[in-house]
């Protein structure tokens, strides 16, 4: 589960600071005038806080269930 909690918060500095835009779901197939009109940059500052959030709460509940030693959760 850490594993998987290290990774989102990989390829969420990704995209947020190495500008790694290609790992967006759909920005890829978008023509020349679509990726445009649209804010990139808010966009994967968005992703950023989401990816983070989802790694921070897996990580929580990973230490809760350590700490009443249920792995069932």
């Amino acid at each position: 589960m850490i594993g998987i909690a290290i990774l989102f918060i990989i390829f969420g500095f990704l995209i947020k600071y190495r500008k790694m835009y290609f790992l967006i779901a759909g920005y890829n197939t978008m023509s020349k005038e679509e990726k445009e009109k649209i804010d990139i940059k808010g966009i994967a500052a968005l992703y950023k806080n989401v990816l983070f959030g989802m790694a921070l709460t897996i990580i929580i509940g990973y230490f809760i269930a350590k700490s009443i030693e249920n792995s069932s959760i």
